[in-house]
Formats: structure tokens, sequence, C-alpha cells
């Protein structure tokens, strides 16, 4: 007899080990589009990836280097579960927050899988922005979780729904946010939303998870301060996630959470579970490049001048193509969210990759996945010299998909 796990099995009797499929678990529709996206010809308006000419790839070829030169053997050790000292000095500078109340994670997305696992059961209640990023949707579904939809506009979360559903009795655990530049909408939480977001989290005891990937990426008002937002000093019930990937690197994988010092304890036991710890040579790069602050505010407003320029060629090839089109209001981000009435953008999508063009539908931000008229275009990644034949692609499409309807 051979033995399977805890069952006895016949000698020369296989197993099955064939999986059934699990709703929890199916891949990022995004990412399955940016596969197609890479097809010869297409110009893709579908991801937000930071533009490739925008990376600081020598400066991070030079601090590789000075990195070896300092920290030797250590920058290829094991390393503590929370992150980097180095790292989280300069990172709890940045968000404002003793280094001992964050946790450096590979990238935000696994910050708010932490989250997930860490702070929460299967079955327990989250409330999540509809429409909403996609890669939230996918990391609390996995976790077990009853994910409920909660209406946003361009001034965020639309806390009063918010309100009349925990009004009828709804009791979350966490209630997920973009305050900033909010993916795919680009709409961000207004100061009076935050305020009333972080009076119902006291009242009724649900953590807040403000995921911040785009503050930095703001260029129509000044870039906000994290302290005068939803911030753990504000509340115990805040939870910040934070991010490298849109301004330093995202092939890095370098994020953060911070919030209360009992909550970061938990994240850290979750973490030791997953993979011990963030890798070393990456964080101490990081801290490098991060340590000289001067190169690091002139790198940030290079960024915000090119994506805004970026921004305003897009709007330009919408208004010149697609007159029509409702394009909702934004104050910086990757994304622009675009309304066509009439038009069933998942259908579309068939048309504009045969156009040569690329875009994600509206129906993948949303949990019941039905079709509508809205889309997310990136402006982040296309080359821009591309971003008018892109549109004017997208507007054959939209016309070829109508004469089909």
């Amino acid at each position: 007899m051979a033995r399977d796990g805890a069952r006895l099995v016949p000698q020369g009797q296989a197993m099955s080990h064939v999986l059934r499929p699990d709703p929890r678990w199916s891949s990022s529709a995004i990412r399955d589009l940016l596969e197609q996206a890479r097809a010869p010809g297409v110009i893709s308006l579908a991801g937000g990836l930071p533009a490739a000419e925008l990376l600081p790839t020598e400066r991070l070829r030079d601090r590789s280097a000075h990195v070896f030169e300092l920290h030797g053997a250590h920058t290829l050790q094991y390393g503590p579960s929370v992150g980097e000292p180095a790292l989280r000095e300069i990172l709890g500078s940045y968000e404002a927050v003793h280094p001992d109340d964050l946790i450096v994670t590979a990238g935000s997305q696994q910050a708010l899988d932490l989250v997930a696992r860490g702070l929460t059961r299967p079955g327990d209640v989250v409330v999540i922005e509809s429409p909403g990023y996609v890669g939230a949707i996918q990391v609390l579904q996995a976790a077990g979780l009853d994910l409920i939809a909660c209406p946003v506009d361009h001034d965020g979360l639309d806390t009063a729904a918010l309100e009349e559903l925990l009004g009828n009795g709804l009791r979350p655990a966490l209630v997920y946010v973009n305050p900033n530049h909010q993916n795919p909408t680009g709409g961000s939480l207004s100061p009076a939303r935050q305020a009333q977001l972080l009076a119902l989290a006291d009242q009724f005891g649900f953590w807040v998870v403000a995921d911040d990937p785009y503050r930095e990426i703001t260029f129509d008002r000044g870039v906000p301060s994290p302290e005068h937002g939803l911030h753990p000093a504000t509340s115990d019930h805040v939870l910040l996630l934070g991010s490298l990937s849109k301004t330093l690197s995202p092939g890095l994988r370098l994020g953060w959470c911070s919030g209360h010092r009992s909550a970061i304890t938990r994240l850290e036991m979750a973490k030791q579970a997953a993979d011990l710890h963030t890798a070393t040579f990456n964080q101490l790069l990081a801290a490098s490049v991060l340590s000289d602050h001067r190169w690091w505010i002139q790198h940030l407003q290079a960024l915000r001048v090119a994506y805004q320029e970026r921004r305003a060629q897009l709007l330009d090839a919408l208004e010149l193509h697609l007159p029509d089109a409702r394009v909702s209001r934004q104050s910086g981000g990757f994304f622009l969210w675009l309304e066509l009435s009439g038009v069933d953008t998942t259908t579309l999508l068939t048309a504009a990759l045969e156009a040569g063009v690329a875009f994600v539908p509206g129906s993948v931000f949303s949990l019941d996945d039905q079709p509508n008229d809205a889309l997310r275009l990136s402006y982040s990644y296309a080359d821009v010299d591309t971003i008018e034949e892109a549109v004017s692609r997208l507007a054959e499409a939209t016309m070829r998909a109508a004469i089909r309807s």
C-alpha cells in the first residue's frame, strides 16, 4: 500500500489530483488582455504600466554597484520580515508614520493580500468601490471574503451610499478605497467624504484600507500630504497602502502598509508565512535611491510633467475622434474613464483589437461582470507618437461595432 496524504492507496493505483475550478481563483482579466495587446501592430491603451522611457534605469544601475560596495554579502542574505531598517526609516518619513508602524511588502498587491489573510476570516464582508480595481477584487475573492459593491464618482467612494448600507445592517470587516486618482475612474475622495468615512469606521469598527499608489502622480492640484488624508494618525482603523511601482520601478516589487502597530504585527505573521521577507537587495537599492532626496523630488516632478502631457494628448485625440464620449473628471494618475452611450464596450473590444488598439472594457471592473458602455484608457504606457493613432483606431472600431449591431 502507498500512502497519499492521510489515505492508503493500493499499490499501482494512481490518485487523481485534477482540481475542479474554484471561483475564488481566476486569472486577472486585464492580465489576459495584456497578452492580446502584445500582438504585433496593436497599440495598447489597456495596462496601467509606467512608461518604459521614464524608468530611471541609469540611476538604478549606478546605485546597484554602490549598494554592493556598501553592504557586501548582506545584500544577498535573508532579512527581517517587516523590512530593511534603512528603507522603513525612509518610507516612515515619506508616509509620516513611525517606522515600527510600517511593513515592507512585495508591492502593494501583497500588502492587500496580507491584510485580507491577517485581519479577516473567510466569509467576512468587505465593501469595495464599483467600478473598482480588478487586482483588489481578485485578492479579496481569493481570501474567501464576501464582496459588496458601493458606487464611486469623481469625488470617490459614495459615503452616503455606504452609510445607507451600514444603516441597513451591513457590518463589513474592511472598506477598500483608492483615495487618489481611483482605478479605474480617476476620481479622488473628497475631504468631506474622507471625514465621513473615518467617522463611520470609528462608529462601526471596520478597517479602512486606503490603497494609494497614484498619490505622487498628481498634476492638476497640489500633491496631497499623506497625513491630511486617510492616515493612521487620524484613526486607528486606517491602513495606508503605498507602492514604488508607479514612481520608481514595478519590477522591484516594493510596497508597504502602515497602520496601528497591532495590525502591523498581524501582517508580519502573515508575511512570514507567505515569503519570509521582501528581497533584501531590492530594498537596499530603493533605500539608496530614495535617500537622495533632491534627486527623488526632481524625478517625481519629471513624472508629473510627462504624464500630464500624455493625458493632454489623449484628451485632444478624444475630442477630435470621439467628441461624443463622456470623460470623467480626474486630476492625476494613469487613466481616463469614458462612457460611450449605447455602446457595449465588451463587444467593442473585439472590433478594437481587430483595428489594432486595446483598452479595458468597463465590465471588468464590476462584480457582476455585466456589459456596459464604459471603458478605461491608459495614457501612461503607449508611445506618445501613437496616442492619436490609437484613438483614431478606437473611433473606427466604434463605428464598425455600431454597424454590426
